[in-house]
């Protein structure tokens, strides 16, 4: 991407001002209302449950920015989750960063998604402050993913 230059073999590239923030967090795919006592309930039980795919969940709208031009990126906890295993795979005990943990059951309160959304923001912070890891293809995938971005708004 812009604002990146290789330097020498491994990939490893230079960072200009690569940053990504998470700005907000969107609880999307509401439970199941409708139906008998069952459906509710199943309904109910989906959309707390970290590991079935369905129900409600969060997603964190993020914002890339490389040096001057910037993308809109739409994650779940999932994709960071994915990311942090890969990178661990590749960096080991030598990875700047820690992931929040995962939860077995999801939490929609306020107070507790903005908590999560400073972790992985200060996750991010991290990740981007590093050049070798900046230079992943694992992390440039992540952050730069065609099918999850649009071009950001201007700052007010």
């Amino acid at each position: 991407p812009a604002g990146l230059r290789r330097r020498g073999a491994c990939g490893r590239m230079e960072s200009r001002g690569l940053s990504a923030t998470i700005e907000r967090v969107e609880v999307v795919e509401r439970a199941a209302t409708e139906g008998g006592i069952l459906e509710r309930g199943l309904g109910i039980l989906k959309s707390r449950v970290t590991f079935l795919p369905e129900g409600q969940h969060a997603v964190y709208h993020m914002r890339v920015q490389n040096g001057d031009s910037a993308i809109h990126v739409v994650k779940r906890f999932s994709e960071f989750a994915q990311l942090h295993d890969m990178l661990v795979r590749r960096f080991g005990p030598s990875l700047p960063a820690d992931l929040p943990t995962k939860t077995l059951i999801r939490h929609f309160d306020p107070g507790q998604l903005d908590d999560r959304k400073n972790a992985l923001n200060a996750y991010l912070k991290e990740l981007c402050s590093r050049r070798d890891v900046v230079a992943c293809p694992e992390l440039q995938r992540f952050l730069f993913h065609p099918a999850a971005q649009v071009p950001a708004r201007a700052a007010p």
